[in-house]
Parts: structure tokens; sequence; C-alpha cells
């Protein structure tokens, strides 16, 4: 209860369910940020499965040609090559949508193709309002993680909110 002037204010948040944004891509790793966010999730939670992909430059490279400093692209090709990219991320998103159906969990997928993944994830969150973002690792060793960066790294870095990290099954031979 909050006093406003010559009023109160009831502040009902804390029996409203928790918003989860759960980070995949189809990976184990994926998998394990999945379980556990539905094995922290109650009723009324609401679970937003998330596919943030960047629209990556192999891609750009093949519908693009490189002439000095700019880049001259074919529109139709780039398009096509996009909507593939998005489509890919529906059918991991499906995957995780039915697991919830099979589950009782109330959610909804979204899929965001554009940008860098990492930065969009965070945003994604923000702007969902978002209580927890559940994220896998694929436990990385130093030499990978110093070359390829990590993603959760970055989003236990720059979340809005508390994140948790679930750590899939590996194998022991990482560097």
């Amino acid at each position: 209860r909050r006093v406003h002037g010559d009023s109160f204010v009831l502040d009902f948040s804390q029996f409203l369910g928790m918003k989860f944004v759960v980070l995949v891509d189809g990976s184990p790793a994926a998998e394990a940020a999945f379980d556990r966010a539905s094995a922290l999730s109650k009723e009324g939670d609401e679970l937003h499965i998330c596919h943030s992909c960047q629209f990556p430059d192999p891609v750009l490279d093949s519908v693009a040609a490189r002439v000095g400093g700019m880049v001259v692209m074919d529109t139709k090709a780039y398009a096509e090559a996009r909507h593939q990219v998005e489509e890919h991320g529906r059918k991991i998103c499906e995957r995780f949508m039915q697991a919830c159906q099979a589950r009782n969990l109330k959610c909804q997928s979204h899929v965001i193709a554009h940008g860098h993944a990492r930065e969009d994830a965070c945003k994604f969150a923000s702007d969902q309002k978002a209580d927890l973002i559940v994220v896998g690792t694929r436990g990385l060793g130093s030499v990978h993680r110093f070359f390829l960066g990590s993603f959760s790294n970055y989003i236990v870095n720059h979340a809005p909110c508390d994140v948790v990290v679930a750590r899939a099954e590996h194998n022991s031979g990482s560097s």
C-alpha cells in the first residue's frame, strides 16, 4: 500500500504472474533454459519464448556486392534471405510453444531477426517489462569465450531484470 495525497494506492503487482523471457536458439543450452523456466513458472506466469538472431553477414554477402565502401544489394534476394532466417526462428519457437501447451503454460513466441541478437534480446525483455530472463550457456572454455564472446555473459551484464543462466549438459573437452 502506498499513500498518495489524501488517498492510498494498492499495489497488486505481487498478485500478478511473472513475465519470463526465455531466449532460445534450438541448441541443448536453449532446451536447458526452457526446462528451467518451465520449472520456475507457476500458474498465472507468462513465458515469452524469444528467438533473437543477428541477420548474418554471410547471408548479406550472398545477396550484396561490395563496391568500395558501399554495399549494393538486390532487395528481393535480401528480403527472401531475411524471410528464411525468420522462418527458421519461427520453427525453433514452434517446438517450444508445443512444449508449453503440453505443460499447460501460458506462452507467446517472438522472432527478432534484425540488429544484434544480444542487444535486441535485452531490449525485448525491457519492452516486455520482463521479471526474469532465462538463457542457456554452452559452457565454452576461456579460449573459445575470448574469441567468440559469450551471449549469456552479455545478457547477465546488460539485462533490465534478473537473469537465470541454465547450463546445458556438455562434454568435458572444452578449452
